[in-house]
């Protein structure tokens, strides 16, 4: 029975006694004894027990290739230590890992494992890569298709470009033309020469829109030579002008300002300058009997400031007209008090026209700005009551009155193309034409505009020929959409505007006014009223004129300057700095 064919323990064990028997030298053989055999079968059914769990832990073709040398390695007694070891320390089933011989082959095996199922995913990371790149190349296929349909033609980008064009140029045109007729009426301007024979017509005209029933306009001329002019005779003809218009009506008055030293002067010449504007108001039956001193704040003024603090002027009206009860100007406060104080000083670089490299001496500089016009300007754009119109002439030899007509005409253009009375500054588009619905895929839509999405990129890393073809897809979309970050202003057919409320918050601690208040005032007669001495102001003028008033400001020197609250309480005249 130990020689049976099929019993393996036994033929592993007979083939081991015979190996080992062969093994030994010649002259140390020693006869197979029970106590010498029985390690070996120990060893032989180890060794068996341990190639079955190998062969149920490997696969065929790995236990097959392994079998061979690993007997081998048995048969020549290299592992009869460590599986003797093995049985004796643990109880069964074998611990392969003990064993030197089966640890390294499982370790290769794992290794192996680790190695197909690694390959195993890259490869189904690939088809999954590659599926998701297909469906989205067809998406972003489509969908660029979808927009390549919608670019227009050579031909009607032509078209549309020139209809932008003409639209903007009527636009203008229409701009231009609101700028013209609004100066007209509120802003005239006259370019004169020395002789001004053509102002009083012209003015008159001017006067004659608006004047309605007489009575109801009042004309405020103002002549200021703060600064003496260059030409002698450009000053006569304003002089004569002056007489002229104030004589036209009672409700006319002159506001003169009289020269003033300064560095570039001497007193005498001053004296004499102002000698010559009381000689011609006088030869034009001027009445000067209401002398006005204006009182200037130098608060912030530095400590080598040498300019004057105080100017007289006159507010000079007809003769003719002296004493007379309708003439609402010598009712003014500011005529009965003879000053008008607290008035603040413009400085000449803050004024429009002054030129920041040439920089004008004190002389040149009265030839160069129209405050006044500016200040009137602004008032009757933001519409404020009572209205106040400008006529101004202006020097036809002087290039900076011209620039500064163009300031004027530019900040009433301004205000044109920013009101609601102006059209969409682009060419309205139809809806139909730039708000079709479109049918994208992948790629989104917002405003008019194709988007492209920021993930799409991030799907596959950089350095993927994925990543590669997608970017190959966002230079094409670029291309067809270029600057998709800007909005397009011309798909809407209106264009909002803005619209404002009332601001009722609180500044510095003073509590605004309430606005459901109910008002009744205690009717009280000119006699009792004590008014406060304010200047000479068009309230005070309202008081006693029982009728809608609209002061018209007839200015026959550029340089004549106003602060924008003149009207709203006391006339604030300013002359230039002469530094």
């Amino acid at each position: 029975m130990l020689l049976d064919s099929d019993s393996v323990e036994a033929s592993l064990f007979l083939e081991r006694l015979i190996g080992d028997w062969d093994r030994q030298p010649q002259g140390l053989k020693q006869v197979w004894s029970y106590k010498l055999a029985v390690p070996v079968h120990s060893s032989c059914g180890a060794f068996l027990h341990g190639m079955e769990l190998l062969k149920a832990k490997t696969s065929e073709a790995e236990f097959n290739d392994v079998r061979d040398s690993v007997r081998e390695q048995f048969m020549s007694q290299l592992m009869d230590s460590d599986l003797l070891n093995a049985m004796n320390s643990n109880v069964p089933p074998l611990d392969l890992s003990a064993v030197p011989v089966f640890r390294d082959i499982l370790a290769k095996n794992e290794s192996r494992l680790a190695r197909e199922i690694e390959t195993r995913d890259a490869e189904l990371a690939r088809k999954v890569a590659e599926a998701t790149l297909e469906q989205m190349k067809v998406k972003l296929e489509h969908d660029l298709s979808t927009l390549r349909k919608r670019i227009p033609s050579r031909e009607m980008e032509t078209k549309n470009a020139a209809l932008d064009v003409q639209y903007i140029h009527k636009r203008q045109r229409t701009g231009n033309s609101w700028v013209a007729d609004w100066m007209a009426d509120w802003c005239n301007v006259e370019f004169v020469d020395e002789k001004m024979s053509s102002v009083v017509p012209n003015f008159s005209k001017f006067l004659s829109k608006f004047a309605g029933s007489p009575g109801k306009t009042l004309v405020m001329v103002g002549f200021d030579v703060t600064l003496w002019p260059s030409k002698a005779q450009l000053t006569n003809s304003a002089l004569t002008v002056l007489g002229t218009v104030v004589s036209m009506s009672a409700n006319n008055v002159a506001h003169v300002q009289l020269p003033v030293c300064h560095a570039a002067t001497k007193p005498e010449v001053v004296l004499k300058h102002s000698r010559s504007v009381e000689d011609a108001l006088l030869s034009a039956k001027m009445d000067l009997t209401n002398s006005i001193i204006l009182v200037f704040k130098k608060d912030d003024a530095r400590q080598q400031d040498r300019r004057k603090s105080v100017q007289q002027c006159y507010a000079a009206m007809s003769a003719h007209f002296k004493g007379s009860d309708s003439c609402p100007w010598g009712k003014s406060a500011a005529i009965q008090a003879g000053y008008v104080d607290n008035l603040p000083l413009i400085k000449v670089t803050e004024m429009i026209g002054y030129d920041e490299i040439s920089k004008p001496s004190p002389g040149a500089r009265v030839e160069q700005y129209a405050e006044f016009a500016r200040a009137v300007m602004d008032r009757s754009l933001a519409k404020k009551s009572p209205p106040v119109r400008y006529y101004g002439c202006f020097r036809d030899d002087l290039q900076e009155h011209k620039d500064i007509l163009a300031t004027l005409k530019a900040t009433a253009y301004q205000h044109w193309d920013s009101s609601s009375a102006a059209p969409p500054k682009q060419r309205p588009v139809p809806a139909a034409a730039s708000e079709e619905p479109v049918q994208l895929t992948l790629l989104g839509w917002n405003n008019g505009r194709a988007i492209w999405p920021g993930n799409i990129l991030e799907k596959f890393a950089t350095d993927t020929p994925q990543h590669k073809i997608l970017l190959s897809l966002k230079e094409e979309f670029d291309r067809l959409c270029p600057n998709q970050e800007r909005s397009d202003t011309r798909g809407a057919v209106t264009v909002p505007r803005a619209s404002g409320s009332p601001d009722f918050s609180i500044e510095d601690g003073k509590m605004p006014i309430d606005v459901n208040r109910l008002v009744d005032l205690a009717p009280v007669s000119d006699a009792e009223a004590k008014a406060k001495r304010q200047g000479l102001c068009c309230s005070t003028v309202l008081s006693h004129v029982k009728y809608d008033m609209c002061l018209v400001c007839f200015s026959l020197s550029p340089s004549f300057a106003c602060q924008a609250g003149l009207f709203c309480g006391s006339i604030r005249s300013t002359r230039h700095r002469c530094e």
